[in-house]
């Protein structure tokens, strides 16, 4: 299903990017042709976000050597990693220097909230809620480390973890339309030392996607441990198939 709509996409795209031939008489049809494969282009990506979607194997991975097991897993494996907390680094880039080294205030999630309102658009998030500044939110900010804890805690807070598998979910969507895809199954890493954060996407993805695996990198790793935990995990796959 994913290979045959990357293929038509590849078709629409080679059409939206046709030349026009300076012919009065098929001019307009030429500029309908393009306007038709861009707009083709458009559902396509929706139809191909959907079936990445349904056909993804979730693995959250949390501990110490998060970052090295995605980095394995993608590299030897050829799972798709990313960064669990990669969406709030996205909204926090909107928030400039001017309001580190300082307490923080409910203006920094306005502004976040407005990115919040391009990036749901972006990756097809429909509804949320507004992310409200508590007074435990006054926390003093020394860097931008700190402004991206402070949004992540907010946002799974008041929206729910599950803005990180969607944000993930068109981010692998996009990787996957560049490349040439053959499988039926999307194994999507999603690695962060921070283990609450992975503990809570875990909880939160549940009505998302029943294929969720959570793996704890706090001891070896190396491609042998990560080639084992990824066998382990097909397997499960596949006897729920049966």
């Amino acid at each position: 299903m994913i290979k045959q709509i990357i293929e038509q996409i590849r078709e629409q795209q080679e059409v939206s990017k046709k030349e026009l031939i300076p012919d009065g008489r098929t001019m307009a049809m030429q500029i309908g042709n393009i306007k038709r494969a861009e707009e083709n282009l458009s559902s396509l990506f929706m139809d191909l976000r959907n079936a990445v979607s349904r056909s993804s194997i979730i693995i959250l991975v949390k501990g110490t050597g998060s970052k090295k097991f995605g980095k394995i897993a993608d590299e030897a494996f050829g799972c798709l990693s990313f960064e669990a907390d990669s969406i709030f680094k996205k909204i926090a880039d909107r928030v400039d220097d001017s309001y580190l080294q300082k307490t923080a205030s409910s203006s920094i999630f306005d502004i976040a909230m407005g990115a919040m309102s391009d990036i749901a658009h972006e990756v097809g998030i429909l509804g949320y809620n507004y992310v409200q500044f508590r007074s435990d939110d006054a926390v003093h900010l020394k860097d931008r480390k700190d402004l991206e804890k402070l949004i992540g805690n907010a946002f799974n807070r008041e929206i729910g973890a599950e803005l990180v598998i969607l944000n993930a979910i068109h981010e692998a969507t996009l990787k996957i339309m560049e490349s040439d895809f053959e499988g039926s199954k999307v194994p999507l890493i999603l690695h962060s030392s921070n283990a609450d954060l992975i503990d809570k996407i875990a909880l939160d993805s549940k009505n998302l996607n029943s294929n969720v695996f959570v793996v704890n990198s706090n001891g070896k790793v190396d491609e042998g441990t990560v080639e084992k935990q990824l066998t382990q995990i097909n397997e499960k796959v596949q006897k729920g198939q049966l």
